[in-house]
């Protein structure tokens, strides 16, 4: 089971890398909404102090709208080729199938995010880099949370034809507590350098992940089979 969970997962991670079309996607979003934010920061007149408390905002609005058109389309291919049919048939278990496609999703928004971030930073002058492993660790969580409820949004919403307008409809208001868990978390860490890993928003990120995560894992078969 382990090594075709392996060959399931190199086979999505392939396909991303081989089309790019999802990555290329979620790159150019990403680094046009960085450019636009961080050129309309630059020509408001704010101070340096409001410039960094409006940072952590920006950063995570950056990173749902990019995620969100990006990660809407990763779906397709199964979709149209009818290719996961073929590995639910064989009798692979739907739960892994979906941990794959989440694996994937989670490397593509992260390496998205990334970019975006850096690119916001040398446009803000931001000094991240004593914090960029805090910053890491709050965007990893975020990434996991935010990918397995997509995923699942992705597949159910595939075969609409207004797929692109009700991935968002429907996704926005569930990423409420990760959405402000993440810009108060990173609140925290631009003000003080660190955050407190007592804080009640971790934890509310922490649940948040495994509740998404366990849900849709069980939601997806019966995705699958509609």
């Amino acid at each position: 089971m382990l090594a075709g969970f392996v060959a399931l997962l190199k086979k999505d991670l392939r396909s991303e890398l081989r089309g790019k079309e999802v990555l290329i996607l979620h790159l150019t979003i990403s680094l046009l909404l960085a450019a636009v934010v961080g050129l309309g920061i630059q020509n408001a007149f704010l101070t340096r102090d409001q410039i960094q408390a409006l940072s952590p905002l920006f950063i995570w609005l950056i990173f749902i709208f990019a995620g969100t058109v990006s990660v809407a389309r990763s779906f397709e291919y199964e979709s149209n080729l009818r290719a996961v049919d073929g590995v639910i048939l064989s009798g692979f278990p739907p739960a892994l199938v979906f941990l794959s496609k989440c694996i994937a999703n989670i490397l593509v928004v992260l390496v998205g995010h990334a970019v975006s971030v850096v690119a916001l930073a040398v446009l803000l002058n931001l000094a991240i880099g004593p914090m960029i492993w805090q910053l890491g660790l709050i965007s990893l969580l975020i990434c996991v949370g935010y990918s397995a409820l997509a995923t699942l949004l992705s597949a159910i919403t595939s075969a609409s034809r207004l797929k692109g307008m009700l991935m968002p409809l429907i996704l926005m208001p569930l990423l409420f507590p990760l959405f402000f868990g993440a810009i108060e978390l990173t609140a925290q860490l631009f003000a003080n350098g660190f955050f407190d890993f007592a804080s009640g928003w971790l934890s509310l990120i922490l649940v948040f992940d495994l509740l998404y995560l366990v849900v849709a894992m069980n939601l997806f078969e019966h995705t699958l089979s509609e």
